[in-house]
């Protein structure tokens, strides 16, 4: 649960910038996390979760591909030039052979 604290509005910015239920971001790796959670924060444990997410998604971006051998080798020269970061966000629409009829 969030910061339960009762606070009159004027001591409201005084309070949110110690309040440990407050989310903040790492300035290092732009982790979101709960203040006081600052001593655990680890940016290598961090990035290495978002690594294993980017890779889940590049996964499944290439059993997308396999699905749609007309256009494999298109989506491969696309593939080549793409920036991992592109995939966030991606999600597949067809997760069995689709064909025309």
């Amino acid at each position: 649960a969030g910061c339960e604290s009762v606070k009159m509005f004027k001591e409201l910015n005084a309070h949110e910038l110690l309040c440990g239920k407050m989310k903040i971001e790492c300035p290092k790796c732009n982790a979101t996390f709960l203040r006081e959670e600052t001593p655990k924060h680890d940016c290598i444990i961090s990035l290495k979760a978002v690594i294993n997410e980017m890779a889940a998604k590049l996964m499944v971006f290439e059993q997308a591909m396999f699905f749609v051998p007309d256009i494999g080798k298109s989506l491969n020269q696309i593939w080549e030039n793409l920036s991992l970061h592109c995939l966030i966000g991606w999600k597949v629409i067809y997760n069995e052979y689709y064909d025309h009829v």
